[in-house]
C-alpha cells in the first residue's frame, strides 16, 4: 500500500477521530471533493446534527483543516481534475453494481447506524454534479430501471438526492478510478462500503467488468486490518485526547516504522487469504488483528524491561563528566521517550567506554530492532497513548 492514502466514499472525514487514526498511519491524506472551503464544508450539516449523533463531531475538523493543508499533511483534489471519474470503467463498474440485487440490498445504511438523510422514506446519498460520471448521470435519467435510484436531480450548485445503494456505487467507484491515477492507498473507516468493496471484489471473476489491481481482496482487507489494529491499540477515548500536534510529532519519528508496519500486515494477509472464500475475510482480519495486538502488548512489556534493565548500564559505563552533561542527557531524553532503541548505533559506541557496557547495549539494540516492523511500531503506539 502507498504510505499516502485517499479517503472513500465520503467527501471528508466525519470527526477528528478518524482523521488522527488516518495521519498516525500515513503521510498524507487526500480528500476528493467539489467543494474547496473548507469553512463552508464544516456547516453543511449543521441543521442534520439533532437528527443523527454521526453529523455531531463533523464541524471539530473546521478550525485545524486550513493548518494541516498547510502542513501537507491534507490535500484536496477536485473530482473535476481527475480524468477517470468519467471513464467508461468507472461508469460500468456503477452500472453493474446497481444491476446487482444482493448488492443494492445490501447498501442499506441502516444495517451500520450510519449517519444519513431520507427522501421519499428511503435512506439518501447527496452529491454534487461534478462528482457524478456523465454516464452515470444519463443512465439514472435514461433508463427505466435506474430511475428509482434518482430521488431528486439537482442543478449545478444544488446536490442531486440519490439512493444510497447508487450514491455508494458511484462514490465508491469514482474514489478508486482517482486512487489509481493518483497512486494512493484507497481507504475507508465505512463498515458498510468496507463490505460493499469486497462484494463488488468477489463479483469480479464472473463479470466482464473490473476495477484496478489496487481494489484487489487483499489490500481491502490489509486497510482494515490496520485500523483494527490501531483502533484496538489506541481507541477512540484515547484518540480524542490526543493533540493534532502530538500525532504529527510521532508520525515524523516513525515514518520507516509505519511504512513497515503496513507492509508486515499487507505481507500477513497476503499469506492468509483465499480469495474464492470471500466469506472468510472477516475472520482472517480478526485472527490477524488479535495476534498482532497481543504480540505488541508482550513486546512493549519487554521493551520496558529492557529499558530499566540497561539504563543504569549507560549510566555506568560514561566515563567523562562532560559526556554525561552532553552525551548522557540527549540518550535519556531520546530513550525515555520511547525512541532509544533506534539510536545510531555510533552514537551508543561513543558514549560507552567499557567493553562490556558497550557489547551488552548493542546486542539488546539489535535485539529490538530485529522485533518485526508492525511490532516496534505497535509498542511505540502504545507508548504515546499511555503518555496522554
Amino acid at each position: 500500500m502507498s504510505s499516502d492514502a485517499l479517503y472513500y466514499p465520503f467527501s471528508r472525514c466525519m470527526d477528528s477521530s478518524t482523521l488522527k487514526q488516518y495521519l498516525l498511519l500515513f503521510d498524507s491524506l487526500t480528500f476528493l471533493d467539489v467543494v474547496d472551503d473548507d469553512q463552508w464544508r464544516s456547516q453543511l450539516y449543521r441543521g442534520l446534527e439533532d437528527e443523527h449523533r454521526g453529523y455531531l463531531a463533523y464541524r471539530d475538523l473546521a478550525d485545524a483543516m486550513p493548518w494541516l493543508r498547510k502542513e501537507g499533511v491534507i490535500k484536496v483534489k477536485s473530482p473535476s481534475t481527475i480524468a477517470s471519474t468519467h471513464d467508461d470503467l468507472t461508469v460500468a463498474a456503477t452500472l453493474s453494481d446497481l444491476a446487482d440485487p444482493a448488492w443494492v440490498k445490501a447498501a442499506d445504511p441502516r444495517r451500520f447506524d450510519l449517519a444519513t438523510t431520507s427522501l421519499h422514506g428511503l435512506p439518501s446519498w447527496h452529491v454534487f454534479r461534478p462528482k457524478i460520471p456523465r454516464g452515470v448521470e444519463a443512465a439514472l435519467c435514461d433508463q427505466d430501471e435506474l430511475r428509482m435510484h434518482l430521488l431528486e436531480p439537482g442543478t449545478e450548485s444544488t446536490s442531486w438526492q440519490l439512493s444510497y445503494a447508487a450514491g455508494s456505487s458511484l462514490s465508491i467507484n469514482v474514489h478508486l478510478g482517482a486512487a489509481e491515477q493518483l497512486g494512493l492507498a484507497p481507504i475507508t473507516d465505512s463498515l458498510l462500503h468496507h463490505e460493499l468493496m469486497l462484494r463488488k471484489l468477489a463479483r469480479r471473476g464472473t463479470s466482464t467488468v473490473s476495477i484496478s489491481d489496487v481494489t484487489d481482496i487483499s489490500g481491502a482487507l490489509t486497510q482494515r486490518t490496520i485500523f483494527n489494529i490501531v483502533g484496538q491499540v489506541l481507541p477512540t477515548s484515547q484518540l480524542a485526547q490526543l493533540p493534532l500536534q502530538d500525532v504529527l510529532e510521532f508520525r515524523s519519528r516513525t515514518q520507516q516504522l509505519r511504512q513497515e508496519f503496513i507492509a508486515d500486515v499487507a505481507r500477513i494477509i497476503d499469506a492468509e487469504i483465499e480469495v474464492g472464500k470471500v466469506g472468510e475475510t472477516e475472520r482472517i482480519v480478526a485472527r490477524v488483528t488479535n495476534s498482532l495486538v497481543e504480540t505488541a502488548r508482550v513486546h512493549g512489556s519487554e521493551m520496558a524491561a529492557v529499558r530499566d534493565k540497561l539504563w543504569p548500564k549507560l549510566i555506568e559505563g560514561i566515563s567523562a563528566p562532560t559526556a554525561v552533561a552532553t552525551s548522557a542527557a540527549g540518550l535519556a531524553g531520546s530513550y525515555i521517550s520511547g525512541s532509544g532503541y533506534v539510536l545510531a548505533a555510533s552514537v551508543v559506541l561513543h558514549a560507552l567506554a567499557p567493553l562490556k557496557s558497550a557489547l551488552e547495549w548493542r546486542a539488546e539494540k539489535n535485539k529490538a530492532q530485529n522485533s518485526r516492523s508492525a511490532i516496534a511500531y505497535l509498542s511505540k503506539a502504545q507508548q504515546i497513548g499511555r503518555s496522554k
